[in-house]
């Protein structure tokens, strides 16, 4: 996913990687996973990494969203990823 999210230029990159990489090995293969998904595909000196923060996308629902009278609801019931 590539969205834009500002007016100076500043985008936001998300993409999925191998499991179990250190933060080290995800840093040292942005610049080929950049020039392989974008447009033209540009070198490191091209473009500025602002902000590097790899995470874990997980999805949990509780098992049963009513019980009697108590209801979970929005965020109560599920987790949402950072997207």
């Amino acid at each position: 996913m590539v969205a834009r999210i500002s007016n100076d230029g500043l985008w936001r990159v998300t993409y999925g990687e191998i499991p179990g990489l250190t933060k080290e090995e995800l840093s040292e293969r942005l610049p080929s996973k950049f020039k392989a998904m974008f447009p033209g595909h540009p070198d490191p000196e091209e473009y500025r990494v602002v902000n590097f923060s790899p995470y874990k996308v997980h999805q949990r629902l509780a098992e049963k969203l009513r019980v009697g009278r108590f209801l979970l609801a929005a965020d109560a019931a599920h987790l949402c990823n950072p997207l």
